[in-house]
């Protein structure tokens, strides 16, 4: 569930969110989080997304990066991009 304050947004972060909800709502990919449902209220909207147990790719990549590196090394990089692109 992730819980959007309305109070805390610009009306054109707004606008670049109802048209995400738009666009998610219609996309049904194993490799995009599915949106289930929308409620939205006077201060609030509330996104019910499916569950990712792994965190989101930031989080990933940080675990899959080496210590002493700044970046993936080229096989892990190459996943990454592989399953992003399923994803378009």
């Amino acid at each position: 569930v992730k819980v959007i304050s309305l109070n805390k947004i610009s009306p054109g972060l707004q606008d670049k969110i109802d048209s995400e909800i738009h666009i998610l709502k219609g996309v049904h990919h194993e490799n995009i989080v599915q949106l289930y449902d929308v409620k939205k209220c006077e201060k609030y909207i509330i996104l019910i997304l499916e569950f990712c147990g792994g965190g989101d790719l930031s989080k990933v990549i940080k675990k899959h990066q080496k210590p002493d590196q700044t970046a993936l090394s080229e096989p892990v990089a190459l996943y990454f991009m592989r399953q992003l692109a399923q994803g378009m």
